[in-house]
């Protein structure tokens, strides 16, 4: 134990402490998680959450803390149960300041992965985490995310994650991620979207003090689908007062349209078979009081199909301007082809 320091802060603080072979669960509560093993009890009446503000009151006790062997279960209330073994980690302090370095190994439901974290405290209440991971299907822990009428059936990602937090609130990510497969259901038609080789730089930051307003961008955003390549783009978004607004530099009209023409139950997508480019979109969306949204695109080389009473179009380009009531279409080209379903 380091004495000086225990008697000035009148509890034990220990220079260096070595832990080995501990067991614990961690299991999810409704406010917190709750932590049991070996002496560690938990009761349902004095038990209180674990948060990150006490797992750092807890490092700012030590000087240093090494781990060995430690097994954690964790337990969500939704989610498969986590199996992490931590082969070794080293925690240590300086004045006000933590760090936390770790690799572990995690597995559940047959499925494994080598996990690399780093974890800095700056004792202001601010946290700074890097996490590495190798290749790891996400699904079963996303399911909650999406809406009753969508299924994630797979998502397996390798990726790096820096994140920035103040307390337990999210200030800011960025993300490297290589995602092998990526498939979605849509549960009312049973058809099945699916994504390949998936690459991209995600970024995402907090907008302001005491909202849920953010500001992001998906750079370099690459994927493959039926073996044709998405153009490497850019997209911009923001989440500011109920409004969501997306930027693309460059949108493959036929690609989105294969994405997302399983969610069309009437088909009429997969008869269009739209093709060409949006280039510099803007699309905004509305939630505050009713629905709203606005499209501003330029089109380039637009084609589509007749269906369902809509005719086709070939070459088309110009700019398109349209929202929830009504659009318009200004055409640059003077060579554009129109059919109808009678005469495609």
């Amino acid at each position: 134990p380091s004495i000086v320091d225990s008697i000035w802060q009148q509890k034990w603080i220990m220079e260096q402490l070595s832990v080995s072979g501990l067991a614990l669960t961690l299991k999810e509560k409704e406010k917190g998680f709750s932590v049991s093993g070996y002496d560690i009890k938990e009761s349902e009446n004095k038990g209180e959450p674990l948060t990150l503000k006490k797992i750092d009151l807890f490092l700012k006790q030590q000087h240093r803390v090494q781990i060995n062997d430690l097994r954690l279960r964790i337990e969500l209330k939704e989610s498969p149960i986590l199996d992490v073994l931590v082969d070794q980690a080293d925690l240590s302090t300086l004045k006000k300041q933590s760090w936390l370095l770790a690799k572990a190994q995690v597995n559940a439901i047959n499925q494994q992965t080598q996990l690399e974290l780093q974890l800095e405290s700056n004792g202001q209440g601010f946290f700074d985490a890097y996490v590495k991971h190798d290749q790891w299907d996400w699904s079963p822990w996303l399911k909650g995310v999406f809406p009753d009428s969508l299924a994630l059936e797979s998502m397996q990602v390798s990726g790096e994650h820096w994140l920035r937090l103040y307390g337990e609130t999210l200030q800011s990510y960025t993300s490297l991620v290589q995602i092998q497969d990526i498939a979605l259901k849509y549960t009312e038609t049973n058809k099945v979207s699916k994504l390949q080789n998936l690459s991209a730089q995600f970024n995402l930051d907090k907008k302001g003090v005491g909202n849920s307003d953010y500001i992001g961008a998906i750079k370099d955003l690459t994927f493959s689908q039926n073996k044709t390549k998405w153009i490497p783009s850019l997209h911009e978004f923001s989440y500011i007062d109920e409004v969501f607004e997306i930027h693309s530099d460059i949108i493959d009209v036929g690609m989105l349209s294969e994405l997302i023409a399983p969610f069309d139950q009437k088909g009429t997508i997969a008869k269009m078979r739209p093709k060409g480019k949006l280039i510099n979109s803007a699309l905004s969306i509305s939630n505050k009081e009713n629905f709203a949204y606005e499209l501003v695109a330029n089109v380039d080389q637009v084609f589509t199909r007749p269906a369902n009473g809509t005719p086709g179009f070939g070459n088309l380009t110009g700019k398109i301007v349209m929202n929830e009531h009504k659009g318009h279409l200004s055409v640059e080209n003077n060579d554009i082809e129109i059919w109808d379903a009678g005469n495609f």
